[in-house]
């Protein structure tokens, strides 16, 4: 029930939609409170304004970024990469016809493979289908690890719909087998509640974020211009926040595992 109502609050509350709110309410009141619609409208504005500033963006994406724990990858018992989308391609009767990993899969994918090539540990991934389309998000990845890198994966955990999902059903999979120390591989962004997740579940987590997307030091004039792939980033920096509010309330649900190094 959670994780419907939080994929719903997160359509209603991030941006575009959440600033959306704001003109709308203006244009409700611009004959009863033109003075209030005003303010309702400039405070649209601004907002918009202020998120597609990228040093704003970058701001708030560092918030949500973590680093590497490389120097610790020596001590891990497996790889753990997660799905970040896929794209599907469909008939003129809704079928799909032909399927391939979105651009954030496509970079969780490619250093996973560099790093099971670097470690020789085995490899689970992990990410169902939230749309309800077949194939998996973890069967593109299967596929695409074998066919372009010539890494075949241990695990497949193809349940899952969101993170906390992610960690609940990895743990299924792997702490039986005493597998407790993972090298954790996905977006930058996406990395702190992943890592979240991951340890209440049970693990011991290395991370090894992929590609930051907060942008380079504010050094010219135009890096004050706003732009669209800053507003994109300010949304992927709220979409994390709501993600970890929501795993916490998802993790209150049931006990933390215990889990030893």
């Amino acid at each position: 029930m959670i994780w419907e109502f939080g994929s719903v609050a997160k359509q209603l509350l991030l941006p575009p939609l959440g600033l959306g709110w704001l003109l709308l309410l203006a244009w409700l009141l611009v004959r009863r409170r033109p003075g209030l619609a005003r303010w309702l409208l400039a405070l649209f504005v601004g907002l918009l304004l202020l998120l597609s500033l990228p040093p704003v963006s970058t701001l708030l994406t560092r918030s949500v970024e973590m680093e590497s724990a490389a120097s610790r990858f020596g001590t891990a018992h497996a790889i753990v990469m997660l799905g970040g989308g896929r794209r599907l391609a469909f008939d003129a009767d809704g079928k799909v016809i032909d399927s391939g990993p979105g651009l954030f899969t496509l970079e969780r994918v490619h250093a996973g493979a560099r790093l099971a090539k670097q470690t020789g540990l085995p490899v689970l991934l992990s990410s169902g289908k939230p749309d309800g389309f077949d194939p998996t998000e973890a069967e593109v990845m299967r596929e695409m690890l074998a066919r372009d890198f010539g890494v075949e994966a241990r695990w497949l955990e193809d349940e899952s719909r969101n993170t906390v999902e992610n960690a609940e059903f990895t743990a299924r999979i792997l702490l039986p087998q005493k597998v407790r120390r993972i090298i954790l591989v996905t977006s930058a962004f996406h990395m702190r509640r992943s890592l979240l997740a991951f340890e209440r579940a049970g693990f011991v987590v290395l991370p090894a974020p992929v590609n930051p997307i907060s942008s380079p030091p504010v050094r010219r004039w135009g890096d004050y211009v706003p732009n669209a792939p800053a507003l994109l980033r300010s949304y992927y920096a709220f979409n994390e926040m709501g993600g970890i509010v929501y795993a916490h309330l998802r993790m209150a649900e049931t006990p933390s595992a215990t889990v030893g190094n």
